[in-house]
């Protein structure tokens, strides 16, 4: 009796700590207290279900986990509301929209008052995704409208977003944003209905609500380009690197511009960007690891994000670079032995590298990813030597066996060395891949190339003529439908001269 007790505290304690990590959005950390506890041997299925919903939100790939803690949850509890409800916002987050659509069907004949917005919400996300467009605005429309509030408008806005309706979009969020000025999700949509449109100034300033802006607060992001930013540039400015490493590739552009008007310039990129930063950009920044201390005598230190560069710059820059033949330096040496590693290997043909999944989770992957069979069609022409480029964590090796016929792995494991993956990329007569990291290394390197993106737009792939404005030696082959491939294929083949 009294060891029940003790665990039934310990219970409590855990599952109110999670919940605290995840309202504030440390994700990480109720993970931490979460796979601690399991792995004492404690078990509650409320607590599976929250460490299920925090691994299906964090990008670090382990969808496979999230998805067992979610069946796990729903076995122990016998097919709660809130297990399936739970279990319904973790297939959503891991792109599993189908087994989102019928969880909520069950949910839905024990649902409360309480979570029936909560059904409309994933059912209208999923749909969206789906592209069941006129289902998924249906059932927001079931909504009665006395009961429509600002998550009413949010839930309107994604579903707008997945149908490219990116103006109605907008008037959304700035619906939302006259009743909740600092709703950070208002605000970061808005940023990106904006600069999907090309409202590049507008929108510049709205992306300093992104949540990696190392300048956020509670209240929303801090100014560093009003007031005292000319001031603070005669100290040090720090640049973070942050989001992805082709956003840090994409935004690396400014950095020049930014080194000839400050005094001391840091740069802290992701830790396997840290050689390739180093011999492409002026000697005059200073490259260092994220982890670092900076430490200096010379004035204020201002620390920025690498996502606010082109608020500075975009005036003054544009899309521009420093080199329109690519602004990226591969080793030379390293691009020479490429060179004549691919002529042994392909016996003189041409040499095209393939990136073939795209994203960060679940959902990312199926809309940014392509299939087998869809792998199968690209590499079908045997006059043409395809390379294998995906970089796939050390858990998922075995998706590339399953996964990518047609291409040869000359790497090993591409991608884990950031600085040989570059001259690889460097030493091939062209790149096809889907919208991921391997498109912005071709393009920064001046490599011609094709990157298939998917029927929803997305502002990092802003294209004119076709040509990818952020890299003009690459060309945008656009789904016409959501999840079909064949005709972006077709045509990414047809216009890439090797």
């Amino acid at each position: 009796m009294i060891q029940r007790i003790v665990n039934g505290r310990e219970r409590g304690r855990v599952g109110m700590a999670m919940r605290k990590a995840m309202r504030e959005g440390k994700l990480k950390e109720a993970i931490r207290i979460a796979e601690q506890w399991r792995s004492a041997g404690g078990r509650d299925w409320q607590i599976t279900l929250n460490l299920g919903v925090c691994l299906s939100r964090e990008a670090d790939k382990r969808d496979s986990d999230a998805i067992a803690l979610a069946k796990e949850a729903l076995s122990v509890s016998r097919g709660h509301p809130a297990a399936l409800m739970g279990s319904a916002e973790i297939a959503n987050n891991i792109g599993h929209f189908e087994w989102c659509l019928d969880l909520l069907e069950k949910a839905e004949v024990c649902c409360t008052t309480n979570s029936q917005w909560e059904i409309i919400r994933l059912k209208t996300a999923a749909l969206s995704r789906l592209g069941r467009q006129q289902t998924a605005e249906q059932t927001l429309e079931n909504w009665p409208e006395s009961r429509r509030d600002w998550r009413w408008l949010l839930a309107k806005g994604d579903a707008l977003i997945q149908n490219n309706q990116w103006e109605e979009a907008e008037d959304c969020y700035r619906d939302v944003l006259r009743q909740q000025p600092g709703n950070p999700v208002a605000n970061q949509n808005l940023a990106l209905a904006l600069l999907s449109q090309k409202k590049w100034d507008e929108g510049w300033k709205q992306y300093e609500w992104r949540r990696s802006n190392p300048r956020q607060n509670k209240k929303g992001p801090l100014s560093c380009l009003s007031g005292s930013w000319e001031q603070a540039r005669k100290g040090t400015v720090v640049v973070i690197g942050e989001q992805g490493i082709g956003d840090q590739i994409m935004t690396a552009r400014y950095l020049p511009e930014l080194a000839n008007e400050c005094n001391h310039l840091i740069f802290q990129p992701a830790p396997r960007l840290m050689e390739l930063m180093a011999r492409s950009l002026p000697e005059t920044i200073e490259i260092r690891h994220p982890q670092d201390p900076i430490v200096t005598t010379n004035g204020e230190i201002v620390v920025i994000g690498t996502g606010s560069l082109p608020f500075l710059y975009w005036k003054k820059q544009g899309f521009c670079t420093p080199c329109q033949q690519g602004y990226l330096i591969a080793d030379p040496s390293r691009v020479d032995w490429w060179k004549h590693r691919l002529l042994d290997l392909s016996s003189g043909r041409p040499c095209v590298g393939v990136g073939w999944l795209g994203g960060s989770n679940g959902a990312d992957h199926r809309e940014r990813s392509l299939s087998r069979e869809d792998i199968r069609k690209l590499t079908s022409n045997e006059k043409i030597f395809w390379v294998d480029l995906q970089y796939l964590p050390k858990s998922w090796q075995q998706k590339r066996a399953n996964s990518a016929p047609g291409c040869r792995n000359v790497m090993g494991d591409p991608g884990q060395d950031l600085d040989d993956t570059a001259a690889l990329i460097k030493a091939l007569d062209g790149v096809i891949t889907t919208r991921q990291t391997v498109a912005h290394f071709a393009g920064a390197l001046g490599i011609p190339g094709a990157v298939l993106v998917p029927a929803r737009r997305e502002w990092r792939y802003s294209q004119n003529k076709n040509r990818w404005e952020w890299y003009r030696s690459i060309i945008i082959c656009q789904q016409g439908e959501r999840g079909a491939w064949s005709a972006a294929i077709e045509e990414a083949l047809q216009m890439l001269t090797l």
